[in-house]
């Protein structure tokens, strides 16, 4: 395990242990509403993809061996 997967495990405790801790304490969990429908979600997006490229990443220090 290296660091950032320790990070992310212990934040996702974390905020699972809250969750929880708030559950026990109401006597029902209620779930939240339903967003409002957006304004623009009947509308067809005008954007279009019309190149893709390729791009080698180059890595800042170099592979260990």
């Amino acid at each position: 395990m290296d660091r950032r997967q320790f990070f992310k495990s212990s934040s996702l405790l974390a905020v699972g242990a809250s969750a929880t801790l708030g559950v026990h304490d109401s006597a029902e969990a209620k779930p939240f509403p339903p967003p409002p429908p957006l304004p623009f979600q009947g509308e067809k997006s005008k954007l279009k993809i019309t190149k893709i490229t390729m791009v080698r990443p180059v890595p800042k220090r170099p592979l260990p061996s």
